[in-house]
């Protein structure tokens, strides 16, 4: 993802998004299916970065699309009802998964079949998400999104104000990348947890973070 992101954002910068996001959501959810279907390290690995890095594409064109298709009165509203959707549906999504996983594994007596049906019906509803894409009239790239550069001059006025963000965000991600990649795992190995009761677990996680995302223009204010 870190790899992809920088790169994508000064590409993206100068061409039209909607074809983009509708790509990576495609591209995303091919490189899924593959990690589900064929368990063998070398794969899942490789297909594991393909998918990272069609998130990020999918992540650095989201912003400047939101920016594109809305005016300034809007914008906010609409970054933070895309935020809020996205957490909402992470909490239908936490419970429903470990509801199914559980479901169907007791259906087949094998928890791992449950797993994976879960996961492709995942893939399903992602990318039924093709569907609203389609329906949307982008625009086009604005002039100044195509001036930007990042050039050296650029970075000896900004550098110090670029740091402390990456620094921040790097602390932020190093912290998420010790907890949540082994989160399901402890719940399961230390605890022997259903899947059932980690997806609500997980539901629970995204419920705080709602509450958070909404509460913030009021803390802000």
């Amino acid at each position: 993802m870190t790899l992809i992101a920088i790169p994508a954002a000064i590409l993206l910068g100068r061409l039209r998004l909607k074809p983009f996001l509708m790509v990576s959501c495609i591209s995303l959810a091919i490189f899924s299916y593959v990690m589900v279907t064929y368990p063998v390290f070398q794969l899942m690995a490789l297909f594991a970065i393909l998918s990272g890095m069609s998130f990020a594409i999918f992540r650095v064109a989201s912003g400047p699309f939101f920016m594109r298709n809305s005016t300034r009165v809007e914008r906010t509203h609409v970054f933070s009802f895309s935020f809020g959707t996205m957490l909402l549906a992470g909490m239908i999504g936490s419970v429903a998964s470990g509801e199914l996983a559980a479901a169907i594994g007791a259906h087949y007596d094998d928890i791992i079949i449950g797993y994976r049906y879960a996961l492709y019906i995942g893939i399903v509803i992602a990318l039924l998400a093709l569907a609203p894409f389609a329906m949307i009239s982008a625009a086009d790239p604005a002039r100044d999104e195509n001036r930007i550069r990042l050039s050296r001059s650029q970075l000896r006025r900004r550098g110090k104000f670029y740091f402390k963000i990456m620094l921040a965000n790097l602390i932020i991600g190093s912290g998420a990348g010790l907890i949540i990649p082994f989160l399901t795992l402890y719940f399961r190995d230390r605890f022997g947890l259903p899947p059932d009761t980690i997806g609500m677990y997980y539901a629970l996680v995204h419920f705080a973070m709602l509450a958070g995302t909404l509460a913030g223009p009021v803390l802000a204010r």
